[in-house]
């Protein structure tokens, strides 16, 4: 499995940013707060003849907690900063790219 990020679906009466508050706190037990969207794309998904949107924001963790992971979403986490990080690991696509235009 390549490495990703928290992430998921926005609920019915919830604001993408809020999904985002929620599924780090389902996924990874962490309560952070969202600066800015440092990534946007969308793709159509022709057999649910539909389009997704992935917004990706830049995020501070609001307090030290332990790393809890959904088993159900991620087997395992690592810290990073940087691609150097991620060398030898397989990684989602538009994270490469998003670690490309944050070190220029």
């Amino acid at each position: 499995m390549p490495l990703g990020i928290p992430g998921g679906s926005v609920e019915e009466n919830e604001l993408p940013r809020e999904a985002a508050l929620r599924e780090a706190m389902e996924e990874v037990n962490q309560k952070i707060r969202i600066d800015k969207i440092i990534h946007e794309d969308s793709q159509f998904d022709s057999r649910k003849n539909a389009v997704f949107t992935r917004l990706v924001y830049e995020a501070k963790i609001m307090e030290q907690r332990d790393i809890l992971l959904d088993p159900e979403e991620h087997t395992d986490f690592i810290w990073l900063s940087s691609l150097e990080d991620l060398e030898g690991e397989l990684i989602v696509p538009y994270l490469i790219d998003i670690f490309a235009d944050r070190s220029t």
